[in-house]
Order: structure tokens, then sequence, then C-alpha cells
């Protein structure tokens, strides 16, 4: 079954024509595509919504959650909700039923600790 999930990918994109690509294949159409650089609107908007992790914690009656052994103080008004804890490129951010709530810029160079997260995280 392993090896028959490939080779019928391989042939839905490559080999069968589909009918709503009037014949084309499916990787056809994406040949043809050409790659146009993103705007500046949409190069924030990916950087914005990009995470490397995110997890669901409790806050605390202190108002701090705990995340990869750090505290973090997001408020005591909080206390007994469920936050959700990103892992982005502009840090660390908190969010509570969709709306964005606390960030903490812990890292000076990006790329440098992206990467060593990475690594540790055995992504790389």
């Amino acid at each position: 079954m392993e090896k028959a999930i490939p080779e019928y990918i391989r042939f839905r994109n490559e080999s069968k024509g589909q009918w709503a690509r009037y014949g084309k294949t499916a990787s056809s159409v994406l040949k043809d595509a050409e790659a146009k650089p993103l705007t500046d609107e949409e190069l924030k908007r990916v950087i914005r919504e990009l995470y490397f992790e995110k997890v669901e914690r409790i806050v605390k009656q202190n108002g701090k959650v705990k995340f990869d052994v750090k505290w973090y103080h997001v408020s005591k008004e909080m206390s007994s909700e469920t936050v959700e804890m990103k892992v982005t490129l502009r840090g660390m951010e908190a969010w509570h039923n969709g709306a964005f709530v606390k960030r903490w810029k812990y890292w000076e160079y990006v790329l440098d600790i992206a990467a060593d997260y990475m690594l540790d995280k055995c992504l790389l």
C-alpha cells in the first residue's frame, strides 16, 4: 500500500489528463504558471502568520504560563483561561479566542535563533 500511493499520486499528477483542465495533467498547470514576487503587504502577512510551534496552555492564578521551560506573564485577569502560545519570527506570542494578547520579543537575530530553534527541535 505504501508503494502504491506515491505511484498513484505521480500517475494523477503527471500521466492522467483531467477533464476540468481540458485534458492537461495536474502538474502541467503548475509548469505553465509564472512565478510572481510577493508584494510588501503579502510578505508582511506571511511573516505575521508563520509560526514554528503552537500549543495551548492554561493561565495560572499568578497570570503566567509555562512554555519550553520558561514562564511568560500574560495577565492575572486571564487566570484559568486557555491561551495559544506560538513561536513566531517576531518572538513568542499569546493568543486567546483568535485575538492577539501579548508578544515577547526575545531574539535580536531572527534567522540565527530560528535556525537554532529548528535544529533543537530536529527540524533541520
